[in-house]
């Protein structure tokens, strides 16, 4: 079972500083809680991700021009296909990516079958281009999610947890096989804060744990071109 953040700061202090569980300091709680979060991210950017981490959903409706502003959540779109009028998405029809970039270099308009990737708007939330239409006024998406810093939140309430779910104290780490990575890390920051030597095993045990996913998870191995081509020639493999 995965440890909270809690858990592993806790872990952290009394293995690197040896000091007691129950007597955390809201100093040395903050340093370790900041170490978390930006090797946490690192982390998260730097895994594998395979199907684990696509989780579909349908799409926000677009808007009058044909752009789909997506939740805070949403980092990386995977893949889009279109809902027919009975929402099964078997029978929609995959809509590929298409850069204008290079569409604009070629002379040409970006295909009315083709979607294209956005500037993120002023929060900075992911946004794509559809085709203006109304057969296929949603969409079914695999997406990556977005990752999100762990907090000190201040309504934070034992007896609820769940009303604060981002809370430093009821959030787990979800790449668990890259936990002991993430300790390694915190302990140390811990360390040099304390003037102790660093022992340095973040990044050995990340490589660890990232070779031993792809080489022990059964994946898939296949090439799927971004757009079909030689069309004029018939089908093809």
């Amino acid at each position: 079972m995965a440890a909270t953040f809690s858990e592993i700061i806790t872990d952290c202090v009394q293995q690197a500083l040896g000091l007691p569980r129950d007597q955390l300091e809201v100093e040395l709680r903050d340093l370790a809680l900041s170490a978390m979060n930006e090797q946490g991210r690192i982390i998260w950017d730097s895994w594998p991700w395979d199907n684990e981490k696509l989780d579909e959903f349908d799409s926000p409706t677009p808007d009058a021009d044909g752009i789909i502003t997506f939740a805070a959540n949403v980092d990386v779109v995977r893949a889009l296909r279109s809902l027919d009028s009975s929402s099964s998405a078997d029978s929609g029809q995959r809509i590929y990516a298409e850069s204008d970039l290079l569409a604009m270099e070629r002379g040409v308009d970006i295909s009315d079958t083709r979607f294209k990737h956005l500037s993120a708007d002023t929060n900075g939330y992911r946004r794509i281009q559809v085709p203006v239409e109304t057969t296929y006024p949603t969409y079914r998406v695999l997406a990556l999610k977005h990752w999100s810093d762990a907090v000190v939140d201040a309504n934070y309430d034992p007896l609820d947890p769940s009303a604060t779910p981002t809370d430093y104290r009821v959030l787990t780490f979800i790449i668990d096989r890259a936990e002991p990575a993430l300790r390694a890390y915190v302990k140390d920051v811990l360390r040099e804060y304390d003037d102790r030597p660093q022992l340095k095993n973040a990044e050995r045990l990340l490589g660890m744990a990232i070779n031993r996913d792809i080489k022990d998870t059964d994946r898939e191995k296949r090439l799927n071109p971004r757009n079909p081509c030689f069309t004029e020639i018939g089908n093809w493999h």
